[in-house]
This record gives structure tokens, C-alpha cells and sequence, in this order.
């Protein structure tokens, strides 16, 4: 017989992950989560939209921490077009 207390997350111990699934996350969770690197997050953060460049996710202050909404980081995701090859072309005619 299997003991439940060692197969589910323990909120006593700090593990809230089962009981409340994380809606923001640091530079980190986010860099992993959209495939970009961290340094990549925050000097588009630091810099902002610039010419010729992507722009970044949008993002939160809490206090002096940054925080990404994952629904932010979906929609940052969603805005770029699904391809089937490299050479496939975009609304506008050009290849991305």
C-alpha cells in the first residue's frame, strides 16, 4: 500500500504547486517557459521596443521584483505565426 502523504504535495512543507497553480513567474520560469534566455528578458525589459528588434513580453513590478504573467507570456507566444517550413510565407508576402 502506497502512503498519500509521499506521492502528493505537502502545504505544510511549502508546496503549494497542487493547491495553486502559479500565475506569475520570475526571470528564470519565464525564459524557460517562452525558449528565451534570461539575459534576453531582461535587456529587452531594460531597453525596451527598439527598431528592427522583437519586443518582449510585458511584465510586472511587485515591489523592486520582476514578475511575468503567463497569460502575458501566451499572448507574446501566440503573436508570432505557426509555420510549416522555413521557406513558408507570412500574410504580407515576405519570408520570415
Amino acid at each position: 500500500m502506497t502512503n498519500i502523504s509521499t506521492t502528493l504535495p505537502d502545504p505544510f512543507k511549502g508546496d503549494f504547486t497542487f493547491c495553486y497553480p502559479k500565475r506569475s513567474l520570475r526571470d528564470k520560469e519565464a525564459s524557460a517557459y517562452i525558449g528565451m534566455s534570461e539575459s534576453w528578458l531582461r535587456h529587452n525589459r531594460i531597453s525596451g521596443q527598439r527598431l528592427g528588434r522583437i519586443a518582449g513580453p510585458r511584465f510586472i513590478k511587485v515591489g523592486r521584483s520582476v514578475r511575468y504573467l503567463k497569460e502575458d507570456l501566451d499572448a507574446w507566444l501566440a503573436q508570432f505565426p505557426k509555420r510549416d517550413h522555413l521557406a513558408q510565407q507570412d500574410k504580407e508576402g515576405s519570408l520570415s
